[in-house]
């Protein structure tokens, strides 16, 4: 699986998780609804750190917490 595969999939399970629709996760981040759909259905390859970091504050995570899981392991 790409990074970017994997942040789409993350991205959605956190939303779906947190209860949490990606408009109103754009409110919270403060990253544009448009950007964070491309993200989640794949038409963004490069959603560029600073996104991914106000995703995460968004969903009330750090960074590191946001790459900590299985999806983003080396198989």
């Amino acid at each position: 699986m790409k990074t970017f595969e994997a942040i789409a999939i993350r991205i959605s399970n956190l939303s779906i998780e947190r209860d949490i629709t990606l408009y109103e996760l754009s409110k919270v981040s403060g990253v544009a609804q448009t950007t964070i759909k491309d993200i989640v259905y794949g038409r963004s390859k490069n959603p560029g750190i600073k996104n991914i970091e106000r995703i995460a504050n968004g969903f009330g995570m750090s960074v590191r917490d946001f790459f900590d899981d299985d999806l983003f392991i080396s198989k």
